[in-house]
């Protein structure tokens, strides 16, 4: 990407680019800052995150079953949900 489109992409966009970067680099068996997680972990919290406003145990095992690709896939589309975030990235 060009220097001139880098710096006019919005800083979480490029977080976000930066951080499905990285977790592609490490791999799915990389630990992470939070103690027994690893980056398949952290990708999978992510996506349940920013798809669904309640999960199980359950839901995030099968997210984990898609893959560490297919995780990093859904990460860099669009967030769905953002907890916190105004109203303009509510859920459709």
């Amino acid at each position: 990407m060009g220097a001139a489109r880098e710096r006019g992409l919005p800083v979480d966009e490029r977080e976000r680019r930066d951080l499905c970067e990285l977790l592609a680099e490490v791999g799915p068996d990389a630990p992470t800052m939070c103690e027994g997680w690893t980056a398949l972990d952290l990708a999978a919290h992510l996506v349940l995150r920013e798809h669904f406003s309640r999960w199980s145990v359950e839901k995030m095992a099968a997210e984990k079953a898609k893959g560490l690709p297919a995780l990093i896939d859904r990460l860099r589309g669009e967030p769905r949900w953002c907890p916190g975030a105004s109203p303009a990235c509510a859920p459709p």
